[in-house]
């Protein structure tokens, strides 16, 4: 196991670039949220953003690897905005009152999966890549989020809180139907990545008692525990390559970014 990042990334780890080679997150040095990129061995950091607001990165990268996506408040509340790896040609996708958060690319870069509140809970919406087109897919009123669809695009995986503080994963496929329970457990399970080939996935969970990660099947079977720490990890997300898994962690007494490798 690696240590990626030293200084404070307190929200998510943002997400692996489509040939492995680069890291999408979140950090704080300048005093706010921002989304900066590092190489995968956690160098050449570079700063994306430099809006007074917060900006935040999530599992944002596009399939091309040309744009990434993050969340910012600089209008007041949080919204969908896209940006060039490079830093340049920031543009808005979306325009609610209500905050909108945890956007994902779909595989073929044509749509962005995000959750909002613009119905009074948190739903799982859809959209074109430019920001048209959206379309509500869950319509519970329980909190949901940490949407993702599967590597071939036909299923969409994502959290729903299920009583009190508790969350369990969820499958639906691409147009909201057929939802499937995967986990059912007095812990917390939430913030799932896929497996590149689709028959995995990995989770955060609290069953342990500790918040750690775990490997599960697609299907919700074989559960495994990841790691083992009294820290808190999660917010994994799983490189194009199947063999590391990045995720956030405070198990050196300071928030950073860890890479775990599988295989």
């Amino acid at each position: 196991m690696t240590r990626l990042t030293r200084d404070s990334t307190p929200t998510f780890s943002g997400g692996w670039s489509p040939d492995g080679a680069w890291i999408s997150y979140t950090s704080t040095t300048s005093g706010k949220g921002d989304v900066w990129t590092m190489r995968a061995d956690g160098s050449s950091r570079t700063r994306l953003t430099t809006d007074p607001a917060d900006d935040f990165a999530w599992g944002n990268w596009s399939p091309n690897g040309e744009r990434l996506l993050f969340v910012s408040l600089r209008d007041g509340n949080a919204e969908v905005y896209v940006i060039s790896r490079d830093g340049t040609g920031e543009r808005r996708l979306t325009t609610d009152p209500a905050s909108d958060w945890l956007a994902t690319w779909s595989p073929d870069g044509a749509k962005v999966l995000f959750n909002s509140y613009r119905t009074g809970g948190s739903d799982i919406y859809v959209m074109a890549s430019d920001g048209s087109a959206v379309t509500r897919l869950t319509t519970d009123p329980r909190y949901e989020a940490g949407a993702r669809f599967s590597p071939d695009g036909r299923r969409i995986v994502f959290h729903r809180k299920v009583a009190g503080e508790n969350y369990d994963l969820f499958v639906i496929d691409a147009d909201g139907s057929n939802e499937r329970r995967l986990t059912d457990d007095p812990g917390d399970d939430s913030y799932a990545d896929w497996s590149p080939d689709g028959r995995e996935l990995v989770f955060a969970s609290s069953r342990s008692g500790n918040r750690d990660l775990y490997l599960m099947n697609a299907d919700g079977s074989n559960v495994r525990r990841l790691t083992d720490h009294p820290a808190t990890d999660g917010y994994p997300t799983w490189s194009p390559d199947g063999r590391r898994i990045v995720f956030r962690s405070d198990r050196d007494g300071v928030v950073g970014l860890y890479a775990l490798v599988l295989r």
